[in-house]
């Protein structure tokens, strides 16, 4: 495997097909092209990233000069990172870019238990009407023989009312059903 220098941009630059012209724009057969870096699109005109982004960072480029990819008319160029976390990695102590906002997402809760109030006739709670518009939630149903079972109260209002599950099996396939029932 050859060892790349220079930035990104020289990179792109040297690709059969794609034209990089002095004044910050990029086209495949005359036509601006769809970058993707790590499978994230970016702004073609994002020419301070790719400049600066060193190419020796660069694992893999793709050039689509049909569009056929993308789904769309156009070309894309695909942009594969050896770290794979996109061309700015603040772990390696780099600025980024001005107008540009980087988060760490601290990942998602665990489940907690839902409010639902107890209509059990020794229950002590102060009978009011209820108009939840969530009226259950349960983030671990087990599944038995591909059947789930269930049971909730609805609100006092007569309307329709929709149930919907959505969930991973065990080997991690997407479950989604909805349906939907009346109450008058």
């Amino acid at each position: 495997m050859p060892i790349l220098s220079g930035t990104l941009l020289n990179v792109l630059a040297t690709l059969p097909f794609v034209d990089v012209r002095p004044r910050n724009q990029i086209s495949i057969r005359g036509q601006v092209p769809q970058i993707f870096v790590d499978r994230v699109e970016i702004d073609s005109t994002s020419f301070n990233l790719l400049a600066s982004t060193p190419a020796s960072d660069i694992y893999f480029i793709d050039v689509d000069r049909s569009g056929l990819t993308t789904g769309s008319v156009g070309p894309a160029i695909y942009i594969y990172t050896k770290s794979g976390n996109g061309i700015i990695s603040l772990d390696r102590g780099e600025q980024p870019l001005p107008g540009t906002v980087y988060i760490t997402h601290p990942g998602y809760y665990r489940a907690r238990e839902y409010y639902a109030p107890s209509y059990h006739p020794d229950s002590t709670s102060v009978v009011k009407p209820d108009y939840r518009l969530q009226l259950y939630w349960k983030p671990r149903l087990k599944m038995q023989d591909g059947e789930v079972s269930f049971s909730f109260y609805t609100g006092d209002d007569q309307a329709d009312y929709t149930i919907r599950i959505e969930g991973l099996t065990a080997d991690g396939k997407a479950v989604l059903e909805s349906r939907s029932f009346s109450v008058r």
